[in-house]
């Protein structure tokens, strides 16, 4: 009865590990609509000044500051200014 409920006890383990590793703790994969939205085009690079393509962005602070954009459009990505 002991060795019974001893491989009971490991099978479930085992079933509950792989149910952890699949579903509970698996990283998103990004769709297509998410990959192009976070992209960045050399023509909105090109429409920067001087001053901000040669910013440290340390020092001069967050991007979305200095572009003129409020931060909720500048996250949306290209389409959305």
């Amino acid at each position: 009865l002991g060795l019974w409920f001893g491989l009971h006890a490991f099978v479930a383990a085992q079933a509950y590990k792989v149910r952890i590793l699949t579903q509970i703790v698996r990283l998103p994969v990004p769709t297509w609509q998410h990959l192009e939205a976070s992209r960045t085009y050399a023509s909105s690079f090109e429409k920067l000044g001087a001053n901000q393509m040669l910013r440290v962005p340390i020092i001069k602070g967050s991007q979305e500051s200095h572009c003129g954009r409020p931060p909720a459009a500048a996250a949306a990505g290209p389409a959305a200014g």
